[in-house]
């Protein structure tokens, strides 16, 4: 899935992820190489797609973000 919240989507971090196939190739796949939507991910369509087993990341500051959990922790 494409999960979201405090306005991200998992579609805007990600930088790459290494799957299996249920023929038990590894592969590599960058985030120029999937076609992320709405609460949805490429790996839903894939017919041979079995197991992401890793992600990497590129996670950036949001002062937004930041506003709102400090708020939270202050109620």
């Amino acid at each position: 899935m494409n999960a979201g919240a405090i306005g991200q989507e998992t579609a805007d971090t990600i930088d790459c992820v290494e799957i299996f196939t249920t023929e038990g190739e590894h592969g590599s796949l960058k985030r120029s190489d999937l076609d992320f939507g709405y609460r949805s991910s490429p790996f839903q369509n894939m017919e041979d797609f079995a197991a992401i087993t890793a992600a990497t990341f590129r996670l950036e500051f949001s002062e937004t973000a930041r506003r709102q959990k400090q708020e939270y922790l202050k109620s």
